[in-house]
């Protein structure tokens, strides 16, 4: 033997190879037809995937995305699955905007930007290093730099919202077997498209109002929302708007009440007016259609309890109230029996309210710790409670 042979001599090692343990994705429950939810925001991920654990837990599936500016993704849930095995939840079908640079100076390459937040004022106010750079942090309650981020990355957000959006027209459909001639997919897709006029569906967005991505998110993404459902020629839907706060999230900024506030103003006159506004991508709004056909309310008037601000605690257990409230309202046929309760509500003959307060409910989130009986109980009870009349008071 050489001394070169000597010298890299190579030995067998005895240990054997351990083979990569491949984590298979356990089976979904199957999806429940005729609900479907997007999560805008910090709070609306939070409750979102809380909600989707209970359905879990429940037997089904709930058809979700989340939406954000903030690249931290809400933390996974853990939960055992009927077959006992453990299973790790979480906000799969996510997107995240902005994060490639300074958002206010990059609008001044679009005039149709530059025009909507530098000379109408929306940035008035508003030191450059409050909005330098908060991409893919958030919006720090700032509603207008969500909205500058959402408009900045359209492109991104209606391809995203149209993909998800198409279970609505195309979920009942991917287990199918294949097909096998042409004239099989023109009978399959004209009775795909019947089954997409038929069916009745309510298109949930939830999120925070007194933060910055879920507040502009319940002003921009119910007009998108309407915009794809036409092209995909889902006609019989409903959309609800749930919003979270504002005790719920006292102390937690100084923008608390003002954003919630100016938040129920724009919804307001959205409800008198519609929206028109235009998009980097080409797309145009202009529609006399109010924004929710349902604006739900969800808050908890006993917080913070102690302190002066909310605790990460009061946070968690805010978030899973509403995610049980919501579970137990839209999950169940709690919701079917409320409407029809109020769909011909009785009146005083000399006070005819304003048809638009018919689209507000008002649900007291800590209260939700009961069967779907009892919630629609307090349901009825509480759609014109007091949170309602003070709301109808500031808007007059």
């Amino acid at each position: 033997m050489t001394q070169f042979q000597k010298q890299f001599t190579l030995t067998r090692n005895t240990r054997r190879a351990e083979t990569p343990k491949i984590e298979i994705a356990p089976k979904r429950p199957p999806a429940r037809r005729g609900l479907f939810v997007i999560n805008a925001g910090n709070s609306g991920e939070e409750t979102g995937l809380n909600w989707l654990e209970l359905a879990w837990r429940d037997g089904f599936d709930v058809p979700m995305l989340f939406l954000n500016n903030d690249i931290k993704a809400p933390n996974p849930r853990l939960l055992r699955l009927s077959d006992g095995e453990l299973h790790t939840l979480r906000a799969e079908e996510r997107l995240v905007v902005g994060g490639e640079g300074n958002t206010r100076d990059e609008i001044q390459a679009y005039p149709l930007l530059t025009n909507r937040y530098s000379t109408k004022n929306l940035l008035r106010n508003i030191p450059v290093y409050s909005t330098y750079n908060r991409g893919g942090r958030g919006g720090h309650a700032m509603p207008v730099i969500s909205a500058m981020d959402i408009d900045m990355h359209i492109d991104e957000v209606y391809d995203f919202l149209r993909k998800g959006l198409g279970w609505l027209r195309e979920g009942a459909a991917r287990n199918e077997a294949p097909l096998r001639s042409d004239l099989e997919r023109i009978l399959k897709e004209r009775a795909r498209a019947q089954q997409a006029t038929a069916e009745s569906w309510i298109v949930v967005i939830l999120g925070g109002a007194s933060g910055s991505f879920g507040n502009a998110s319940h002003q921009l993404l119910p007009y998108l929302v309407r915009e794809i459902l036409q092209e995909l020629n889902v006609r019989n839907y409903e959309l609800f708007g749930v919003l979270l706060g504002p005790r719920a999230f006292t102390g937690l900024t100084d923008e608390t009440q003002r954003n919630y506030y100016a938040l129920l103003m724009s919804l307001d006159y959205m409800a008198r007016h519609g929206q028109q506004r235009a998009y980097l991508n080409g797309l145009t709004i202009n529609t006399a259609t109010p924004v929710y056909d349902q604006i739900f309310l969800f808050d908890d008037p006993l917080l913070p309890r102690a302190q002066s601000y909310v605790t990460e605690a009061e946070l968690a257990a805010f978030y899973q109230r509403t995610a049980r409230s919501l579970h137990l309202l839209l999950g169940t046929e709690a919701w079917e029996a409320i409407a029809s309760h109020h769909a011909n509500p009785r009146v005083r003959q000399d006070h005819l309210p304003d048809n638009r307060l018919r689209m507000w409910n008002t649900v007291n989130g800590a209260l939700a710790g009961m069967d779907a009986d009892g919630l629609l109980e307090l349901v009825a009870q509480t759609r014109q409670a007091q949170l309602l009349k003070t709301l109808v008071t500031q808007l007059q």
